[in-house]
């Protein structure tokens, strides 16, 4: 019975329910609106629970995200301040600096058109200095030609008086000689009247006695006049002891004896020596006793001149040895060097240490080098006096003064065998100090050409001994 009544009301609820579901739904204007209110129904109370919790979720993290946005746009407000700052700070930096860099242009600018201004003044006075200096040059170098063809007809003056008065003085010279030679061949006459007088005369030796003392009385004759004429000379100049000196009448023991068919290694060898020693022993034997053998005073200073040539080409410089090639006619221009557009005019004295260097050598040097730099206007050059002796005091002061270098250097040892290729053959030939060509030998070390000291060394390298080595 109980269960009955609880199923009827149970029942009757549901038809309730039913009917109270089926009045709303019709009272409902759209089907959303009854879908809505019908799940929110059927939601339990649990979902309900958990969908307040994620709406307080999201109502939290709304409230955090809304504070943070008015966070951001507070630091976006501050950011955006400390930037338009900074671009105005900025913008101002730039401004000065602007300014600052327009006006250092502008001292720039003037500095340099002053700087521009004060060079174009020095280069105007420059120019003007230079057209002064080059009218003055002009002046002096067509005064000096003028002094030059003045001094020119002067010596040709003197030089025709100077023979006339040579001619005059030495009028009583022959009379002189003559009485001198009288006097040296006297003897021949009494020999001669002797011979014929004699108990037992010898008129053919007396005849020939007369024709030597004729003989030897005309060369006394011209011994005689040469000595008066050369005393004379002397007297007139006395500088012309200093070539007589320098080895002017000097020779070697035999080239007075050379004939232009003698081969002068013959002069140093033994007959023996050289017909049995082969051709390298023969010219090395002859070469080594040429360089210690007795030598003139020309060859000493040709030694002495090569020597320094020498050092010279071994410090790059381009020599030419006008002293030896030219002799009296090298004016004083023993060498001249040239390296990289400098010349130097080297004298080379190669004297005793008893002797003195006075200030008429430098004056010579000097004098030279002038007349070279008047030739050679564009490249002039400096003198060079180069001594194995000592200078006396004025001479010191007289080169110190005129601007010429003195070097004391003694003769050493170096090469003399000269290695030469011929330009037109290509033969490769090697000139000993006594050969014939030697002193025109140039040797130009940028053609394969070079010095050597054996007869060993040059042959090995492929030279062979000049056939032209007679004098």
């Amino acid at each position: 019975m109980p269960a009955l009544i609880i199923y009827v009301i149970t029942v009757a609820i549901l038809g309730i329910y039913i009917l109270i579901l089926r009045g709303d739904r019709e009272s409902l204007q759209s089907s959303k609106e009854w879908d809505k209110k019908y799940y929110q129904d059927l939601l339990s109370q649990e979902e309900r629970k958990q969908a307040q919790k994620y709406k307080k979720l999201y109502d939290e993290q709304s409230g955090i995200l809304q504070a943070e946005r008015l966070r951001l746009e507070d630091e976006e407000k501050d950011l955006k301040a400390q930037y338009e700052k900074m671009c105005a700070e900025q913008s101002n930096i730039l401004q000065a600096e602007r300014l600052r860099l327009e006006d250092e242009e502008k001292d720039l600018k003037a500095q340099y058109e002053k700087m521009c201004a004060e060079q174009s003044n020095i280069l105007q006075a420059e120019r003007l200095r230079l057209q002064y200096e080059r009218k003055k040059s002009k002046e002096q170098y067509d005064k000096l030609c003028a002094e030059t063809e003045d001094l020119k007809s002067r010596y040709e003056l003197m030089h025709r008086e100077f023979d006339q008065y040579i001619k005059d003085k030495c009028q009583a010279y022959p009379h002189l000689a003559a009485i001198q030679a009288d006097l040296m061949t006297a003897h021949y006459a009494r020999s001669a009247f002797y011979l014929r007088n004699k108990k037992s005369p010898a008129l053919v030796e007396a005849q020939r006695i007369d024709e030597l003392k004729k003989e030897t009385k005309k060369i006394c004759e011209e011994k005689k006049l040469i000595e008066y004429k050369l005393a004379y000379i002397e007297e007139c100049f006395p500088n012309i002891n200093d070539i007589f000196d320098d080895g002017f009448n000097e020779e070697s023991d035999f080239e007075l004896e050379t004939s232009e068919n003698t081969d002068r290694v013959k002069f140093y060898l033994s007959a023996e020596e050289y017909r049995s020693l082969s051709t390298t022993r023969k010219n090395q034997l002859a070469l080594d006793r040429y360089l210690l053998g007795r030598k003139s005073k020309w060859q000493i200073g040709r030694d002495y001149e090569m020597y320094i040539g020498y050092l010279y080409e071994n410090q790059g410089f381009n020599v030419q040895y006008t002293g030896i090639i030219e002799n009296f006619e090298d004016m004083g221009r023993d060498l001249i060097v040239t390296r990289q557009g400098k010349t130097y005019i080297i004298q080379c004295k190669n004297w005793s240490k008893e002797k003195t260097i006075h200030e008429k050598h430098i004056f010579q040097l000097f004098g030279t080098v002038t007349l070279y730099n008047i030739d050679h206007a564009t490249a002039p050059a400096c003198g060079v006096f180069v001594t194995t002796t000592e200078l006396s005091s004025k001479a010191k002061l007289i080169a110190d003064y005129l601007g010429i270098k003195v070097s004391h250097i003694n003769l050493g040892d170096f090469p003399r065998i000269k290695c030469n290729i011929n330009r037109t053959t290509g033969e490769k030939i090697y000139h000993l100090p006594f050969d014939q060509q030697y002193d025109r030998v140039v040797v130009e070390k940028n053609h394969g050409e070079s010095y050597e000291f054996t007869v060993k060394d040059a042959e090995s390298k492929g030279f062979r001994r000049a056939f032209k080595h007679f004098a």
